[in-house]
């Protein structure tokens, strides 16, 4: 897996077609794939449970776009990836995701962790 493969992960947050949001989901994790963020009081697993909260964090900050802040560190089966929330062109958040990669590169495991909470 590349670093742009992993950072592609980030442009589901972005995505307004569902069809196309679950391309992307299932392209770039695993079927059993774990999703917890600091904002979550427990983790969430699998593809079809990750997409359903996509829908409500989608519904819940209409207008933010989710982007790469910075290129990945990679290791083998393992990488740092920090991100950026912006509205209206003004960055209001920043994080990093530490993951996790299965053998075939997929993401098996997203953990996220603010750096920079919004205002």
């Amino acid at each position: 897996m590349t670093k742009t493969d992993i950072t592609h992960i980030l442009s589901a947050w972005n995505e307004p077609d569902p069809d196309k949001r679950r391309a992307i989901v299932v392209a770039a994790t695993t079927q059993n794939f774990v999703y917890d963020d600091v904002h979550k009081k427990a983790p969430i697993t699998g593809q079809d449970a990750f997409l359903g909260f996509l829908d409500f964090f989608r519904s819940r900050v209409a207008g933010v776009t989710m982007a790469a802040d910075s290129a990945p560190d990679v290791l083998e089966g393992a990488a740092r990836m920090r991100f950026k929330l912006t509205r209206d062109g003004e960055i209001f958040s920043r994080g990093t995701y530490f993951v996790t990669l299965a053998e075939d590169g997929r993401i098996a495991s997203l953990f996220g962790f603010m750096d920079q909470e919004p205002a």
